[in-house]
């Protein structure tokens, strides 16, 4: 759909980013307070602004919460691809930008699977499902700074 193409061209464009930045200064890509608090940054950034539009957007949030058998197939698939640039796939070549255009993709489809599977399976009234719900995204929440802070 759109909506990956999107992220596929934010992938690219972030590969991009990653190999400019491997060209003209590689040492960058080693200094792990710049990976961590830049690079990590651009890369979760649409995904931060996808969750905050679907919050708003009943559209958007019924996108996620329908199942899509397209985007279960397209999680499969880019598991496999994910694996097999990992296996066969070398730090000396274009395994890294692969990767991250893999990643970015396949990060979409994988919330598509589990909204709609969370939200088919954990949709009904239940103290224990309250309590489980709300505790993930509390720990979810809250590693963030936390790992930020003191990492």
């Amino acid at each position: 759909s759109q909506l990956s193409m999107i992220f596929l061209a934010l992938g690219v464009l972030y590969a991009l980013i990653r190999r400019t930045l491997f060209i003209l200064y590689p040492p960058i890509l080693s200094n792990g307070l710049f990976n961590f608090i830049v690079m990590q940054t651009l890369f979760y950034l649409p995904f931060f602004i996808l969750g905050a539009q679907t919050f708003i957007n009943p559209r958007l949030k019924a996108l996620f919460t329908r199942p899509s058998p397209w985007c279960y197939v397209g999680a499969l698939l880019g598991f496999i691809a994910y694996r097999l640039n990992q296996q066969y796939g070398s730090g000396d070549a274009w395994m890294f930008e692969t990767e991250y255009v893999i990643t970015m993709v396949l990060g979409l489809w994988m919330v598509n699977v589990v909204f709609s599977l969370g939200h088919r399976l954990l949709n009904f009234q239940s103290a224990r499902v309250t309590y489980f719900v709300n505790a993930s995204l509390f720990i979810y929440l809250v590693h963030h700074p936390l790992t930020l802070l003191y990492g």
